[in-house]
């Protein structure tokens, strides 16, 4: 947890996703209300994969982001420690 601008609380987490030999990592942040950073593990190197990402604006919730991403069936969802 981070204090941001004007005092506002911030928080979050990051996940991994990895499907053959592809990753990708998830910021969460909240700071009122939920969004998404999606971006390739290493972004000097690694490409993101090809996999469909969607995002909506206040289809689950009238102040969140949705985040929807395809990918392949064999995916494995990883909770990281550390900062988001």
């Amino acid at each position: 947890m981070s204090l941001g601008r004007m005092g506002t609380v911030h928080t979050g987490g990051k996940l991994s996703v990895a499907a053959g030999g592809k990753n990708i990592e998830i910021h969460c942040i909240y700071s009122g209300h939920w969004c998404f950073a999606v971006g390739a593990v290493d972004g000097d190197c690694d490409e993101m994969p090809e996999w469909e990402i969607r995002r909506t604006w206040g289809d689950q919730s009238p102040y969140s982001e949705t985040l929807e991403i395809d990918v392949p069936e064999d995916a494995q969802l990883a909770f990281l420690k550390g900062k988001g």
